[in-house]
């Protein structure tokens, strides 16, 4: 968990500006708040290109997050579960779109979990 960040930013280096406004503070936040607050906002966005084809961005951020939801690490697979694909869950066209990039450890993962708003309790 506590290079999960770190190799966040070293392969989307398009995220540095968000991560660093989100850390505007110089508190270090962890990766819940980062997923949460940086990831999850790009996703929606790469998401909401309407072009018939996801973009490489998008490509390349899903295998991202399918090594995460593979990890033997439990924190890894809860922050893609409950930063990513419980937000998607409760943005049907999005999760509609999402599902076709998946993996089958995000997949997995999907078929586990309720939708979640943003804000709402863990």
């Amino acid at each position: 968990m506590e290079t999960v960040v770190g190799g966040l930013l070293e392969n989307f280096p398009e995220l540095q500006p968000a991560y660093e406004w989100e850390t505007r503070s110089g508190e270090e936040e962890g990766a819940y708040v980062i997923f949460d607050d940086v990831v999850y906002p790009h996703v929606q966005d790469l998401l909401s290109d309407a072009s018939p084809q996801p973009s490489q961005a998008l490509r390349r951020m899903f295998r991202f997050l399918e090594q995460l939801a593979s990890a033997e690490a439990q924190g890894l697979r809860d922050v893609v579960a409950e930063s990513i694909i419980e937000r998607l869950k409760a943005d049907p066209t999005g999760m509609e779109r999402a599902r076709a990039l998946m993996g089958p450890a995000m997949l997995e993962l999907a078929r586990e979990r309720p939708p979640r708003q943003h804000g709402e309790p863990r």
